[in-house]
This record gives structure tokens, sequence and C-alpha cells, in this order.
């Protein structure tokens, strides 16, 4: 639709084409990577923790923090601004919440700015509305100076999330 409509855009999406490191692909076909990347970072971290003996002095050097998951969700302000989506990584100690950076930046428009990292040790996670089939819900996240609360549309989104965080924080104070 930009294409049609934004011929500064247009120009822009071909010049870009045309660079060296876009290897002859168009822009759109672009999109998908940096999420493959992180999936493939994923499984590569997954592998190496389950491939290295506890015995080996490699393991030591392991660090102590384990990736939960990731997903975007809604935080809700405090104060009736705009409902601010952002991306969620989920560790065994922390939650980090990131947005994307600038599409149009060259050199990190695949990438994440943290806007925020959570320690989950002082957490205290409750489930504010989503316990029916309704449709989606509402998360509260309760830190000494803070409370942040994290909305989804969809159910199984909310439902899962709670779940992780709860088992998360529960595994902390274990």
């Amino acid at each position: 639709e930009q294409l049609r409509k934004n011929k500064s855009f247009r120009r822009f999406k071909k010049l870009q084409e045309t660079r060296p490191q876009f290897q002859g692909r168009k822009l759109e076909d672009l999109l998908p990577l940096p999420l493959q990347r992180l999936h493939q970072y994923k499984h590569f971290l997954r592998d190496l923790l389950e491939n290295t003996s506890p015995a080996s002095a490699e393991y030591q050097k392991l660090a102590r923090r384990w990736y939960i998951r990731e997903g975007w969700l809604l935080v809700v302000p405090s104060k009736g601004e705009e409902l601010k989506r952002r991306m969620f990584f989920l560790f065994s100690d922390i939650l980090i919440s990131a947005k994307p950076c600038h599409p149009l930046h060259l050199l990190n428009s695949t990438k994440f700015a943290c806007t925020a990292v959570y320690p989950l040790h002082q957490c205290v996670v409750d489930k504010v509305f989503g316990h029916t089939q309704s449709e989606g819900g509402l998360l509260s996240l309760s830190f000494p100076h803070m409370t942040l609360l994290l909305m989804s549309t969809d159910q199984q989104d909310i439902n899962d999330w709670y779940q992780s965080l709860t088992t998360a924080v529960r595994q902390l104070k274990a």
C-alpha cells in the first residue's frame, strides 16, 4: 500500500534493494529473517546446555540464567495513555521489555531496543482478568516500587504467560 501511495518510499525501497547486502532479494523477503535468527539462537542455546555435561569445566562457565519464552504483549500505562505494544523476553530471573528499532534504520531495523529489565525475585504475579473463556486477559506484576500491567487479546497467550511467569517466580523463591 505504501508503495502505491508514497513515491519517496518506492524510491527508498528500490535504492535499498540494490545494495549488495540484500543479495538481490526484495525488502519484504527480509522481514522474517530476524525472527528466524531468534529461533535459531534459542535452539542453539538449548542444544548447548543439553549437550554439556555438568561435570565439564565448560559447564561451570555457562550462565545461570535460562531463556523461557518471548512474545508480544500490551503494556497498560498507569495514567490513561495509549497501550504500548512491547516484545517481552522471559528468563529464569528477569523479564525484559523491548521495542522494535525504527524499521527504516539501515543498521538496526531488525533489532530491538531494551526499554526495561524487571527482576523477578521480588515479583508477585496476579491474573486480573482472563480467568474465563473470554477474549484475552490482564496480568499484574507487582514489584516493591511499581506495578506492571500486561494485556493480551488472546486467551491462550495470556494463560501461557501467566503460567510461565508464576513458574519462574516460584522457582526463584524456592
